[in-house]
């Protein structure tokens, strides 16, 4: 593994624009989702602006938290409390944090730090869609392909 490391490392320290993709394209190839994970220096996830916009439709998704009367008031046009919104935004997260979110719209990351065996380092950015990654990092290991996954190198030293 450690002349991977050295190989990918040394093309993103190398400054060539093609030798940094194949650094790229390398480390896609050698790391599994499962190492990554394991490795990562920060991971977390993203949940967009647009999931935080009061959606009465979605209040269904939510009960335990809204009162069924309530709901349905908020669903035929009453205009929800400053409270509610902030209670909605708060269940929006929970959903995300829960593993129960759009997969589409909530991507996952990690940070994964490779280390050079002459001490030179590079920060590898991977980034996960089409799958819940709050179900990731909370322990599932589903098996990710190219296709939605994406890996960026995004510094060095």
């Amino acid at each position: 593994m450690k002349k991977y490391i050295d190989r990918i490392v040394e093309g993103f320290h190398s400054g060539d624009r093609k030798l940094r993709e194949e650094a790229a394209d390398l480390y896609e190839d050698t790391y599994s989702i499962k190492q990554i994970q394991s490795d990562a220096v920060c991971l977390g996830l993203v949940v967009p602006h647009v999931l935080f916009e009061f959606d009465p439709d979605r209040l269904d998704q939510f009960v335990e938290s809204f009162t069924a009367g309530r709901i349905s008031e908020l669903q035929t046009g009453s205009t929800p409390t400053v409270g509610e919104l902030r209670l909605y935004r708060q269940c929006v997260l929970e959903e995300a944090e829960g593993g129960d979110c759009d997969a589409d719209l909530t991507p996952g990351f990690w940070i994964h730090r490779l280390l050079r065996t002459d001490g030179r380092e590079v920060y590898a950015l991977t980034t996960v869609t089409n799958l819940c990654p709050a179900a990731e990092i909370k322990g599932s290991q589903p098996d990710f392909g190219r296709d939605n996954r994406t890996a960026k190198i995004i510094t060095g030293q």
